[in-house]
Formats: C-alpha cells, structure tokens, sequence
C-alpha cells in the first residue's frame, strides 16, 4: 500500500507470526532457533502481533491477536468454541514471554511485563459457520 494511506500506518503497527512459531515453543525450541525463524518480523517495534493457528479437530484456523499495550489477547474462531482455548492460551503467553526475553537479549529493548496482567477475550459468542464436522 501506499505509505501515506491509512492501511500502510496500521499495517506498519502489526506483526504477522507463523503457527510454526507456537509450535517451535510447544516442542521446546532453542532461544537460537525461535530468534532465527522470528527476528525479520521486527516485532519488537510493533503494537500488535497477529498469531494464525491451526487447529486440528475440528480442522480449521484461528487466530489471536496479541494487543501488547494493553496486555490483551483477543482470540477468534468462526466457530467461536471456547474450551480449545485453555490449552492455547498458557502457549500463547509461553510464547510471548520467549519473544519478550529474546528481544531484550538481542538488544532490541521491549519493555513488556509477561507474568501478570493479562486477559483473553473472545472475539465471537456464536458461531458464523456450521460445523460440518458434527452435524
């Protein structure tokens, strides 16, 4: 986009994550390796990280997206299901506590208090789509 619309300055704010990173925590990856496969996201100097996921009963994707300042993740899935979020979000947080201790060790100062303070909210209530998969 153009660097004077509007698109370009909320794109420049957001950093888009892989599902492969959460997986890299999930299955305890070196801090050398998160780094290599995040660091050209320069996600230290965004506001807000934006993390697809893959989920694989029933087969879809979701997403969360990770409001930094305010210490918000806002978790959306068209089924709007709420119960496979316990197990993700303890990930997510693993996750972001990994990027923030990277980013600092690399110099890249990310001031971000991962320990406390944070809530999940879901983005939808009702489901938008049928679920095919148990009807």
């Amino acid at each position: 986009s153009h660097p004077t619309s509007p698109v370009s300055y909320y794109s420049s704010r957001c950093a888009l994550f892989s599902t492969f990173d959460l997986l890299m925590v999930r299955y305890n990856a070196g801090n050398d390796e998160i780094w290599r496969w995040t660091r050209k996201l320069e996600y230290w100097s965004k506001d807000i990280w934006i993390l697809p996921i893959h989920r694989h009963n029933p087969k879809h994707w979701v997403m969360c997206t990770i409001h930094l300042p305010l210490h918000e993740l806002h978790l959306f899935d068209s089924f709007a299901a709420r119960a496979p979020w316990k197990h993700k979000v303890p990930e997510i947080s693993q996750l972001i506590s990994r990027l923030v201790i990277l980013s600092n060790q690399n110099g890249h100062p990310l001031h971000v208090i991962t320990e406390e303070g944070w809530t999940a909210h879901p983005v939808l209530v009702r489901s938008l789509l049928l679920d095919f998969y148990h009807t």
